[in-house]
């Protein structure tokens, strides 16, 4: 045995490997090799393995054993050797819903088309944790799938392919009268089946066991408090629901892993926020109609009848925003902040896409930084309200139906928080898309955190994006604001032909979904697509876009290139009117939340409003309620931090798959095949979060968990409607619809 040997079990392989790599050795790894292969490729090695058959000396030469740092015996267990990818697919074909666990010791191919691989461990734990009614095939030795299906009988366990499945020879010499005698003579001092071995090979036994003990109990870090804080209530961001309930003389915690203020999503938005004005009834209208009339029209009612109060008592009266007047804007900020608060008669109200009067309030092309910047001061200085920057919520403390609080993370550190109601404003989903307009980190967290509890989601396949993305090698830039558009400019393709007539009657102020489709395929048949400017007086009335076009050497008077860009989920965590979820305590407002104001497609410039509506009704509702500690979830550290890479590799592929298969249009086929994907995604992550406490890694199984429900939804979504495009490969290109 080598010196530095060491046993392992397939629950702690990995940490063999790791054990060795940290002292820069190679491994050397005994029966099983699918264990060692499928170990291996978890650790990113794949490239990095040979197979050694010592009856063989031709299976390796000496090249490939300095070569490679992970050299293979050719030993399996004849179990698990039985196993095809072909019995994943007959379980999946007969039982759509079943979830398929296979042990690692498995071939590669069937680990890889399972859900997720585990130890006989992290099966039994997956069946333990799974919800009542939930369906898991067990790929293992099939005594362990008859025990599952005792102990657990509220779930419906199969085992993956009974003629595969068989017991093992080894286990089942394992007499339970047998081994009770051995222990009763063990305990009166009288060996039994005693293995005599030399002293120098029991003592390298000896280390490798205790080596394997070493690692695989490596001291608990207790360096997280776990302390209860109470009489404070969580928040997420959502600035309005937290202004409400602070003015309801609650004790308000705001906690948000943005750096003020360009992480939050709200800095981020261009165009403004629509008003109702005068018409409420024909803002409606326009809601519906851009939403192709999936949108909820009492939900939309809630929103138009509440629009001008929301904005007059926030925006103008308590904050202030110095929106853009008719007048040529002064360039004083004492000047600017007088006109802010007289008469609203000369306010400059614009116009975007699908809307068909002017309502938008807008400050330039950067609404919402001159909206989120003073918000946040005025909380700042609010003695209610608390703001804790760089702090991330990684799991809701919850217990039968009712949300107590959140575990929050912050440089490392873990602790529970709990309040009497939770409000999710946790924005979008951009990172699951390799061109988003976001902020970095939009990993769907609240909708992934919501559904783990149990919260009820809808209309997730409907995601938004924007059409005018300006892209500069292939990367996005900055979001050219649809207001440029209202205000006359035109798209034109690779040629230089103006298209937008060819596919609407509204043409550059077609609904947003219409526009998108129809700027990927000019992209696609012509090249490029910009933006032409030159019909207005860009660097007078966008002089915020004409800088960020120069910071990227872009001459916006030859036009600016776009592309869509992933922009807004319009479903979510379905709420009502104040916000309520389908779990006691919980809400959630802004892009996280499905109110039903979108349906399948969102009007331009209503996301500020509908957060703004929905924060304060939400906030007046969820103040003072009593918090109720209970015990919280122990989130676990035991293993060894995974290296930078792989959060990166991973999110890297659940982008390919989104982009190629859940994109601005959509094969059903393909769909069904991208769920396939990120159910193996999902698996992989989940076994790594059971044994690790890291945001990046949360983040991950957030976006997993999203994506897979964006995919799933829009699998089970067969009509074709709003940001919901389906096509086939046999489709022909669209036909113009106007003239």
């Amino acid at each position: 045995m080598p010196s530095r040997g060491l046993v392992c079990t397939s629950s702690n392989a990995h940490k063999a490997f790791e054990y060795a790599f940290e002292r820069g050795d190679k491994v050397l790894f005994l029966p099983d090799k699918h264990l060692g292969e499928n170990t291996a490729h978890r650790l990113g090695l794949e490239d990095e393995i040979v197979e050694w058959d010592p009856w063989d000396p031709e299976s390796m030469d000496a090249a490939a054993a300095v070569e490679n740092d992970v050299i293979l015996w050719e030993g399996y267990c004849q179990v698990h050797e039985r196993f095809r990818e072909s019995h994943v697919e007959a379980i999946r074909e007969e039982h759509p819903d079943a979830n398929v666990i296979v042990h690692p010791e498995c071939r590669r191919e069937v680990v890889e088309a399972a859900d997720v691989a585990g130890s006989t461990a992290d099966i039994c734990g997956v069946v333990e944790d799974a919800d009542p009614g939930d369906t898991w095939a067990i790929g293992t030795e099939i005594h362990l799938t008859h025990h599952l299906q005792r102990w657990h009988p509220e779930v419906n366990v199969l085992p993956l392919c009974g003629d595969a499945c068989m017991d093992c020879n080894a286990m089942r010499q394992i007499d339970p009268n047998y081994l009770t005698w051995v222990l009763e003579e063990l305990v009166a001092g009288r060996e039994r089946n005693v293995i005599e071995v030399a002293p120098e090979e029991k003592e390298l036994a000896q280390v490798a066991l205790d080596r394997m003990l070493e690692i695989c109990h490596e001291r608990r870090t207790d360096r997280h408090p776990r302390d209860r804080r109470t009489g404070r209530r969580l928040r997420h961001r959502r600035l309005a629901a937290a202004l409400a309930a602070a003015r309801a003389g609650s004790q308000v915690t705001v906690a948000t892993k943005a750096t003020r203020p360009e992480g939050a999503s709200s800095w981020w938005a261009q165009g403004g926020i629509a008003v109702s004005r005068d018409d409420p009834e024909q803002f409606k209208e326009d809601i519906l109609t851009a939403s192709a009339d999936t949108a909820d029209p009492e939900a939309v009612d809630v929103l138009v009848e509440n629009a001008n109060a929301a904005v007059e008592d926030v925006l103008f009266e308590t904050l202030d925003v110095a929106f853009d007047r008719a007048e040529p804007r002064s360039t004083d900020t004492d000047e600017q902040a007088s006109m802010a608060s007289t008469s609203r008669a000369d306010l400059d109200y614009a116009r975007e896409a699908a809307h068909s009067e002017d309502r938008i309030l807008h400050v330039d092309a950067a609404t919402g930084k001159h909206i989120h910047v003073p918000f946040l001061n005025y909380l700042d200085d609010h003695d209610g309200v608390t703001i804790l920057d760089g702090t991330a919520a990684l799991e809701l403390i919850r217990h039968e139906g009712r949300v107590h609080g959140a575990m929050l993370e912050s440089d490392g550190a873990v602790e529970p928080w709990f309040a009497g109601s939770v409000v999710l404003a946790t924005g979008g989903i951009g990172e699951l898309y390799p061109r988003t307009t976001n902020p970095d980190h939009a990993t769907g967290d609240g909708i992934a955190m919501a559904a783990l509890a149990g919260a009820d989601v809808a209309d997730m396949e409907y995601v938004q994006f924007h059409p005018t993305a300006c892209v500069v090698d292939g990367e996005v830039a900055f979001l050219v604001s649809e207001a440029v558009r209202g205000e006359g400019g035109l798209l034109r393709n690779g040629d230089g032909r103006r298209f937008m007539p060819d596919y609407h009657e509204d043409a550059e102020l077609a609904p947003r979904d219409v526009v998108a489709r129809a700027v990927k395929a000019e992209r696609e048949a012509t090249g490029e697509v910009r933006l032409d400017v030159s019909t207005l007086d860009f660097a007078a009335e966008f002089p915020g876009l004409a800088d960020r076009c120069g910071d990227h050497g872009i001459d916006w008077t030859d036009g600016i290139p776009v592309a869509p860009a992933e922009h807004f989920l319009c479903g979510g965590v379905a709420v009502d009117d104040r916000g309520r979820t389908t779990l006691d305590r919980l809400y959630a407002v802004g892009e996280c939340s499905r109110t039903g104001v979108h349906g399948a497609n969102r009007l331009a410039s209503t996301s500020l409003l509908e957060g703004l509506v929905w924060g304060l009704r939400a906030g007046e509702d969820a103040a003072g309620d009593p918090v109720q500690p209970i015990e919280a979830p122990e989130l676990l550290e035991r293993d060894p931090a995974l290296p930078d890479s792989f959060a990166r590799e991973k999110f890297h592929r659940l982008r390919r798959v989104m982009d190629e298969h859940v994109g601005v249009e959509r094969d059903p086929a393909d769909l069904q095949r991208s769920m396939a994907v990120l159910r193996r995604l999902k698996g992989e992550v989940d076994a790594y979060v059971r044994t690790r406490t890291a945001r990046s890694l949360y983040e991950l199984r957030n976006a997993s968990i999203t994506a897979l429900l964006i995919a799933r939804h829009a699998a089970e979504n067969d009509e074709s409607v709003g940001t919901h495009n389906l096509v086939t490969a046999a489709d022909e290109p669209p036909e113009p619809t106007a003239d």
